[in-house]
Parts: C-alpha cells; sequence; structure tokens
C-alpha cells in the first residue's frame, strides 16, 4: 500500500473517533444554545469543563486540584472540571501528534501505538508542571508586595482607621502594581462582609496561599486578635524583621552564583580555552610529526 494513502487514512480514523467519541460523550442529549457567541472565549472553555466532568476523579484528588488552583489565583466554580478537561484534551493532542510524527518515520503500528502511549502520558502530567510553575510565580509576585502592603496598613492603622477599612483602601491603591496581592485581600475583605470572625478570615487567607511571608502576616493577625495587642506596632516591627529576611535571601541568592557558574564554566567556557590556547600547537605538532613519518 502506499505510504501517504496508509497516512492519510489513519489520520482521517483518527479524527472520525475523535469527532464520533466527543459527540456521544459529551453533546448527546445535551441542549446546545442556538447562537453561541464565539468571540466571548466561552466555547473553548464549555468544552474543557463538558471533558472535565465526563472524567471520573476521586474527592480528595479534585480537593487537592482545587487548592492548587486557588493558589494559582483560579477560583472559579467550575475550575476544576476546565483543568482536567484540559488535561485530557493535552492527553489527547500530544499523542495524536506524536503518533502521526511516528508514522512519517515508521510505519510499524506497534511503534506508532507506543509513541502515542508516550504522548498520552506525557500531556496528562504536563498541565500539572504548568500549573505548578504558576503557583510559584504567583507566590513570588505576591512575596514582593508584602512590604509594601504592611507599610500602608500601618500607616492606615495609625490614621485611626479600622482594620477592614484598612484592607479595604490597601488592596484598592496595590491593585495596578500587586494584582496578585490586593486579589487575596479583596477576597478577604468579602469574607469579613459575609459575616465571618477575623481568625476565620485570616486563617483562610494562610491555607489558600503557599507563600511562607503571607501566612507569616495572617499568623500576625489572627495573634493580634487574639491577645488583643496593638496592630500597627507588629506590624511595623514585622516589616522590619521581614525586610531584613528578604535582604539576606538575596544576598544568599548572590553568593550562589560563584558556585553555580562553576558548571558552565568547566563544561562550556573551559573547553573553548583549552581548544584555542591549545589547538595551534597540536597541529603543529601534528605537522612534525607527519613530516617525520613521510622522511622516514
Amino acid at each position: 500500500m502506499n505510504p501517504v494513502t496508509m497516512l492519510l487514512g489513519f489520520f482521517s480514523l483518527i479524527m472520525a473517533s475523535v469527532t464520533v467519541g466527543g459527540y456521544f460523550l459529551f453533546y448527546r442529549g445535551k441542549t446546545v444554545p442556538a447562537v453561541v457567541d464565539a468571540s466571548s472565549g466561552h466555547v473553548l472553555q464549555d468544552t474543557l469543563q463538558l471533558m472535565g466532568e465526563a472524567v471520573p476523579s476521586r474527592l480528595a484528588k479534585a480537593d487537592r486540584y482545587r487548592r492548587k488552583l486557588e493558589s494559582a489565583g483560579y477560583r472559579g466554580a467550575n475550575a476544576v472540571q476546565t483543568f482536567v478537561g484540559l488535561k485530557g484534551a493535552f492527553a489527547v493532542i500530544l499523542g495524536l501528534v506524536l503518533g502521526f510524527a511516528r508514522l512519517l518515520t515508521s510505519p510499524a503500528m506497534a511503534g506508532v501505538a507506543l509513541a502515542m502511549l508516550a504522548g498520552v502520558c506525557l500531556g496528562y502530567f504536563v498541565p500539572d508542571r504548568i500549573l505548578q510553575f504558576w503557583i510559584s510565580r504567583r507566590a513570588q509576585k505576591i512575596r514582593q508586595g508584602i512590604p509594601t502592603v504592611i507599610d500602608l496598613l500601618v500607616l492606615s492603622l495609625e490614621a485611626g482607621q479600622s482594620l477592614d477599612a484598612a484592607l479595604m483602601d490597601t488592596a484598592r491603591e496595590i491593585r495596578g502594581e500587586f494584582p496578585e496581592l490586593s486579589a487575596e485581600l479583596s477576597v478577604a475583605q468579602l469574607e469579613m462582609l459575609a459575616s465571618l470572625s477575623r481568625p476565620e478570615v485570616f486563617q483562610s487567607l494562610r491555607d489558600r496561599t503557599p507563600e511562607p511571608e503571607l501566612k507569616r502576616l495572617a499568623q500576625v493577625f489572627i495573634d493580634s486578635d487574639r491577645f488583643g495587642t496593638s496592630l500597627a506596632p507588629t506590624l511595623r516591627n514585622h516589616v522590619k524583621f521581614l525586610r531584613v529576611r528578604l535582604r539576606q535571601q538575596v544576598q544568599e541568592q548572590a553568593r550562589k552564583v560563584g558556585v553555580k557558574l562553576i558548571f558552565p564554566v568547566f563544561f562550556l567556557i573551559f573547553p573553548a580555552v583549552i581548544l584555542i590556547t591549545l589547538g595551534p600547537a597540536v597541529i603543529q605538532i601534528y605537522a612534525q610529526l607527519g613530516a617525520f613519518m613521510n622522511a622516514n
């Protein structure tokens, strides 16, 4: 059989199977709206949500994904289903891509099946690594804004404002420069308006973020409310030690640069230096030895 014909037939079979399976799995028996605004971007999100709802998952695993998505800043009601659907879609797409690439190099069905299986496994776990990267990047942005937030809170509290008003004003002031931290403070303010107690609000703030500095700040609020101490001097001392700790972390990272440069210097720069310095000598020795051997 012609390899091109076999390739087109295999690709058509895969596309037809995915289309029919998706229709019977996701859209059969569901009410499809008459008019769909494609420009709103909700079509892809709804499709991923339906795929996530079709995938069975344990409750503990769903709770773990929900906590991770909240740490990354995604607090929608259907965030877990959308993320699970994204994992499934990424696994299918990467499996098809690797299977198609393998089919171009070798028509053996065993190799194509193995490549598709590897692509499915890789595509299923890659979104987890991307989500962890988003969590780390968001935590770093939150860490950068904590000293500014504490300074604004101290100024507001010393001016006579209550803690609720200080949190509201601070979240509004830092919205442009530190939107991630502003979102966390806004959620805390909304929880206070929902008649939750301050210890519950700050404990929720401490639990839903992986950033240690924000956890320490929430614990300062909890301890101040528990023991009845004045909050402004406590925050002033906390931000002083926080800046010292951040400065020490930066100095530690700067001192590690020399150690980290050993590997690129040894494996990249040092061979080039050896080649430049000893290369001409090696060429001359080779030429002299060649002339000596020819003379003999």
